[in-house]
């Protein structure tokens, strides 16, 4: 049985820079600490953790997009240890095939980077530990999306409405 606290924000930020270009950044920030006991062993650890994003997007004429988001991820943190930090990076273009209905979307993730090495470090009274492990991490998708239409007509929104009747006189 351990106890786990954290203390942390949250921040995004969503700016057009024009009217065809926009930057959005958004960040956590995280204090973690972890105890527990380990083979009767009080073990304790504490860190900061988190992420942040920066995506910066633009319209080109009519139908094209295209963005570009860069993202930073810190190092969990354990009751044993920790892992290390990663970077993500990620482009994609779109184009509107059909006005307001049909979009043909093209995304790379981490072009120059095929896999991602994640490793963890742990350690004990007796014992350290470091663990590789590696994954796939570069990835291509192609999506295409439909948008079937606009709701007709309003959404009819329940009134309510309070009677005091009971500040009436009756007529008898």
């Amino acid at each position: 049985i351990g106890k786990t606290r954290l203390l942390g924000t949250n921040a995004n930020f969503n700016y057009p820079l024009t009217a065809k270009w926009n930057l959005n950044v958004s960040a956590n920030l995280n204090y973690i600490w972890l105890e527990g006991m380990i083979n009767g062993v009080l073990a304790e650890n504490s860190g900061l953790t988190g992420y942040s994003s920066f995506t910066t997007s633009y319209k080109f004429e009519k139908t094209w997009k295209t963005s570009v988001s860069f993202n930073y991820g810190a190092p969990d943190v354990m009751l044993q240890g920790k892992s290390n930090n990663y970077y993500y990076l990620g482009l994609s273009g779109s184009k509107d095939i059909i006005k307001d209905k049909l979009t043909f979307t093209a995304m790379v993730a981490n072009p120059f980077q095929k896999n991602r090495e994640y490793r963890s470090y742990t350690e004990g009274v007796n014992f350290t530990q470091e663990r590789i492990r590696e994954n796939p991490f570069r990835r291509v998708s192609f999506a295409m999306n439909w948008k079937f239409g606009k709701l007709k007509g309003s959404i009819k929104k329940s009134e309510r409405s309070i009677n005091n009747d009971d500040t009436k006189k009756s007529a008898n």
